[in-house]
């Protein structure tokens, strides 16, 4: 291959990576500020209030599971679920 036809493909494949480059340089960078934050919703202060009133009754498998719900619809039933466990009279009729 002629030294002529290679400085021509070095030239013409710098030129490619240069504006490559100048464009991705153009690109908006993405700032922090504009981003939606990823906050962990607060419990409402009654199931705080509840877990910290219940803790030492609770099993760890419980706990576990309490740490993994994620609505107030999911807490209450499981607290109805921990009292019926713990019910000593199961034949009870409930409201």
């Amino acid at each position: 291959m002629p030294v002529s036809m290679l400085r021509r493909i070095v030239t013409a494949l710098l030129l490619v990576s240069f504006s490559l480059l100048t464009v991705a340089a153009q690109q908006p960078q993405r700032n922090p500020e504009n981003q939606p934050r990823r906050v962990k919703k607060e419990l409402k202060k009654a199931y705080v209030e509840w877990i910290r009133d219940h803790e030492i009754i609770l099993t760890k498998a419980e706990r576990d599971a309490w740490e993994k719900l994620a609505t107030d619809d999911e807490r209450e039933k499981f607290i109805e679920e921990f009292w019926r466990l713990r019910d000593p009279d199961p034949d009870r009729k409930r409201v």
